[in-house]
């Protein structure tokens, strides 16, 4: 008897525990929603906020959201190198081609071949523009696939939450959609900021 009386008790205050951590965690959010913009508060409202303080209990979804967002982080690292490598490149093909055009107009001026440096400065001036049209196209080209690899991202996010059940995560390019699911994304990383047991990853 003494026995299922304790039982009892340690079950009476493990539900009082978790009662207590879904409270803070209620008011947490709570607070969190107040600091949106005004007109997304009305899209984080309480059921959102109480399922996804419940959903928070089992710090689960922390893990796969930690996860989340250090696939996030390498794919933006990875598409900012390749940003800076290909601006690296124009440089250098800018500045060897500036060289080339410099060496060859000084030595027509050496040469005294003055009457050909007009239309090796036009042919030159030509071939730098050439050059500055294909450095464009090419900046553009990698931003849009930069920006087609972060879409991609951001669906396999949306799907991937959406199935754990955290609340207000669906497949959607629509803006405010998308905005709300920051905004959610931002709380689950505050929260485990806040709580030492949890492990997001903050770099």
């Amino acid at each position: 008897m003494n026995a299922m009386s304790g039982w009892h008790s340690d079950v009476g205050d493990s539900n009082t525990r978790r009662q207590e951590k879904l409270y803070r965690l209620m008011e947490k959010l709570k607070n969190m929603a107040r600091e949106v913009p005004p007109k997304y508060q009305p899209r984080l409202s309480y059921d959102l906020l109480s399922a996804l303080a419940s959903l928070l209990l089992d710090d689960t979804v922390l893990q796969i959201v930690a996860e989340l967002i250090d696939l996030q982080h390498m794919t933006e690292r990875h598409l900012h190198q390749t940003r800076c490598s290909l601006l690296a490149r124009h440089r250098a093909e800018k500045e060897r081609m500036k060289s080339q055009h410099k060496s060859e107009e000084d030595m027509a001026r050496c040469r005294a071949r003055l009457h050909a440096l007009p239309q090796m400065q036009a042919q030159h001036s030509a071939l730098e523009n050439d050059l500055e049209r294909r450095h464009q196209m090419e900046l553009q080209k990698c931003n849009l696939d930069a920006l087609k690899i972060i879409d991609e991202k951001v669906v396999e996010q949306q799907s991937t939450l959406a199935k754990v059940g955290v609340p207000g995560f669906f497949v959607s390019t629509n803006p405010m959609d998308v905005r709300v699911q920051m905004y959610i994304l931002g709380f689950i990383m505050k929260i485990s900021q806040q709580n030492p047991s949890y492990s997001l990853s903050s770099s």
